[in-house]
């Protein structure tokens, strides 16, 4: 990509930044849509040692919106910066009964998308948090969030190969973020459906990366799903049952 190509992306990336602060600002915006693909990496940074936030959260946790989308880090940073829950994929129809109804919602495990065989038997309670596995791949070294006594969310279109799913659940593990988790919730991975490379698949990948933490794992649960909630994992019932979203 030639220098122009950089600068149209980077203009781009800007432009994103600044419109989701202008919503987030609005007393007249009741919710914000941030569908994907979206270059959330740029609302936080790291100035001389300093967390930077550009967006302006103190003004988005005195007046919560309602957050959809696959913006990763701006899920993370609302619910670092105010506890605001959030939902986690396209506004679909399946979306209603998790923000307009006063019950909890249980979500079911469709072993039809590339992650449903994916599970470790248990039970577990606590905060639902995270997102794209590439988006909490990216907090690291910047504003990675604690995750002690949540439930784990990861999801993550393919763009390259299982390589790359391998490189940065590898890279999260040794971090240490994923100390404390209570248990591990996978989306549909889109992209990866009868996808193979030397032999493996997606199934293995994440069998091999996340089935020894000692925790439930519960894979196929699709989005959208409610971020910053209270939850309760059923890995053996194949159940994830969630809290309604208020803001």
């Amino acid at each position: 990509m030639g220098r122009a190509g950089r600068g149209s992306v980077a203009r781009a990336g800007e432009a994103w930044v600044a419109a989701v602060d202008a919503a987030l600002r609005d007393p007249r915006v009741r919710a914000v849509v941030t569908p994907g693909p979206v270059p959330d990496h740029r609302i936080v940074e790291r100035r001389g040692g300093r967390l930077v936030d550009r967006i302006d959260l103190p003004a988005a946790c005195r007046d919560p919106k309602l957050v959809i989308g696959v913006a990763t880090r701006l899920h993370l940073a609302l619910w670092r910066a105010g506890r605001i829950p959030t939902v986690y994929g396209e506004p679909t129809t399946a979306l209603r009964p998790l923000v307009t109804g006063a019950e909890s919602v249980t979500l079911h495990r469709d072993r039809a998308v590339p992650s449903g065989a994916v599970s470790v038997a248990g039970r577990a309670e606590g905060t639902l948090l995270g997102g794209s596995l590439a988006g909490l791949r990216g907090t690291l070294g910047v504003d990675p969030p604690r995750l002690d006594g949540a439930l784990l969310y990861l999801t993550d279109p393919r763009v390259i190969g299982l390589g790359e799913v391998d490189r940065q659940l590898t890279q999260v593990r040794r971090s240490g973020l994923l100390d404390g988790v209570r248990g591990v919730v996978l989306g549909r991975f889109p992209g990866f459906d009868g996808y193979e490379d030397r032999g493996w698949t997606l199934v293995d990948v994440l069998a091999d990366r996340l089935t020894d933490l000692g925790v439930p794992v519960l894979g196929g649960v699709t989005a959208p799903v409610p971020l910053g909630v209270s939850a309760a994992l059923d890995a053996t019932a194949g159940t994830l049952t969630v809290a309604p979203v208020a803001t």
